[in-house]
């Protein structure tokens, strides 16, 4: 398809925003401060004439008007689908890569790492569309500056839970007359990523006239010294271990000179690391795959944590082995050591290990004996693997086996008192004073309740003594003293206290 009639604007050098003859805009800074060795991002804003234009757009950002083209591409109408898509066809070096959405308006690109002989350079956009009524080109406009050293990069290190300061300045232009306008976008991870804090402050020649703050992502950034005197550094409060990364500072400076609207852009990065002590987040016993139970230790660090084993045989482990695997996790700052069947049952110890501190946990594991405990299928397989999902087995810990001795340890006095009733639950025939015989039950060396008045049976205290040895019969020869309390209606005394011994031995019992 033809193109329209090509309409070239007027070029005044000191303009960032002019107006062509045919009703259409374009917006691009006067120069952009970057610094050696890092990506710069250059913008450029445009209005063509039909908004609801769907026709190709073509960009193309070269060296002044007729000079050395640095990146061309061209934004293809909508498809079967109705999407757009950008086609490259010259990028110079490599270097360039569109982050503007040409549809709406934008022609914005980024230059990485600027190199030295980018210092000085003029930038031209230029916007081509096809089947309308004009080429709108711009003369030479955007100069680079490029400051700094590649190897002085700004790299800012501080602790989890602290603040940070992000340095960041700029040059406040001294030839403004009336009025300037100083805007300052913080954002992370990229030139045109995400935004984090957006500031401006309205400036006149006399005094700071006005101020305002538009973005601050969760009420944690704050501007720590005077934007007027050129400083917009950055404090970042309560740092947070995934607040690592790259961080970069743009101020656009609006500003009227000699009757003439100038735009200044400064950008600037800076490299954030938050460091933290490695600290242990949990220690559990897991179903295993092959025996009984495995032992997880999760800790959070940065840099990474080491993981240590310490055996109950006070062993250091060799670490990483198909034993002891470990997994470090990067996004989230995660180290997971395990021990797999650990074959000693006691305490294990795990250790977690940084440049910035040191964490210590024990457990009690079974040991790998509890595995007898495992049924197997048919196959001869153990049916007590791993879950999917590596659950926690909660439950299992120190007090489970406490408990289990206590239970242990009932069962044995149970039974030995058991042994005891069966010795001494012998009915003894007592000749009492005053030729009273009675029939008493020796039961379980207890005191029988006192029976009621009038009840011939009599309550019977007693406890086994030795014989003396002149008496002594048999090698398992004993003795029981017996006190009767002969039943009374009334309270009882000293007097109504009967004693006797009986002598027990094999087979046979004396009274006395």
């Amino acid at each position: 398809m033809m193109l329209g009639a090509v309409l070239c604007t007027l070029v005044l050098s000191a303009s960032a925003f002019r107006l062509s003859e045919n009703n259409w805009t374009m917006e691009t800074p006067n120069t952009v401060t970057g610094r050696l060795g890092s990506p710069v991002t250059v913008y450029c804003k445009f209005t063509p004439p039909h908004p609801r234009y769907t026709g190709n757009i073509t960009i193309m950002w070269k060296a002044g008007r007729n000079g050395t083209v640095y990146i061309k591409y061209t934004n293809y109408g909508p498809d079967s689908q109705g999407k757009y898509q950008n086609v490259i066809d010259v990028n110079e070096g490599e270097r360039h890569r569109v982050i503007g959405n040409t549809r709406k308006n934008d022609a914005t690109i980024k230059i990485n790492q600027l190199r030295g002989k980018d210092n000085n350079k003029l930038l031209s956009c230029c916007v081509e569309l096809q089947g309308e009524d004009g080429k709108y080109e711009i003369g030479p406009k955007t100069r680079l500056i490029v400051t700094g050293h590649e190897e002085k990069l700004r790299s800012v290190t501080d602790t989890k839970g602290g603040d940070a300061t992000l340095p960041c300045s700029f040059t406040i232009p001294n030839r403004y007359q009336i009025r300037a306008t100083v805007t300052v976008l913080w954002r992370r991870g990229r030139p045109h990523g995400q935004l984090v804090f957006n500031y401006t402050l309205g400036l006149t020649a006399r005094t700071n006239s006005r101020e305002s703050e538009t973005v601050n992502e969760g009420n944690r950034y704050k501007l720590v010294r005077n934007v007027g005197d050129g400083d917009a550094s950055l404090k970042i409060r309560g740092l947070e271990l995934n607040d690592t990364g790259r961080y970069f500072c743009h101020v656009h400076v609006m500003f009227i000179s000699k009757g003439s609207q100038l735009d200044q852009v400064t950008q600037d990065m800076s490299e954030l690391q938050v460091v933290a002590p490695a600290v242990i987040l949990s220690l559990s016993l897991v179903a295993g795959d092959e025996v009984g139970v495995d032992i997880v230790c999760t800790a959070e660090g940065e840099p990474p944590a080491n993981i240590t084993w310490i055996d109950p045989k006070n062993n250091t482990l060799p670490i990483n082995t198909s034993h002891t695997p470990v997994t470090h996790v990067p996004d989230k700052h995660l180290t997971v050591g395990e021990i797999r069947g650990p074959r000693l049952r006691g305490t294990y110890r795990c250790i977690a290990e940084n440049t910035q501190g040191r964490d210590a946990r024990d457990i009690l594991a079974p040991g790998s004996q509890c595995d007898g405990n495992r049924q197997s299928d048919g196959d001869g397989h153990s049916d007590g693997g791993r879950h999917s999902d590596g659950g926690i087995l909660h439950g299992v810990d120190s007090m489970l086996y406490v408990g289990i001795s206590i239970v242990v340890l009932l069962i044995l006095v149970t039974a030995i008192i058991w042994g005891v009733k069966r010795d001494c639950g012998t009915r003894h025939s007592l000749q009492l004073s005053e030729s009273h015989q009675v029939d008493l039950s020796v039961e379980n060396n207890m005191v029988r309740p006192q029976p009621s008045a009038g009840d011939d049976e009599a309550a019977v205290i007693y406890s086994e003594v030795t014989p003396v040895s002149a008496r002594q019969r048999d090698s398992d020869e004993a003795a029981v003293i017996c006190s009767v309390v002969p039943p009374a209606p009334a309270r009882q005394t000293d007097s109504d206290v009967i004693y006797a011994v009986v002598t027990k031995s094999k087979g046979r019992s004396a009274e006395q």
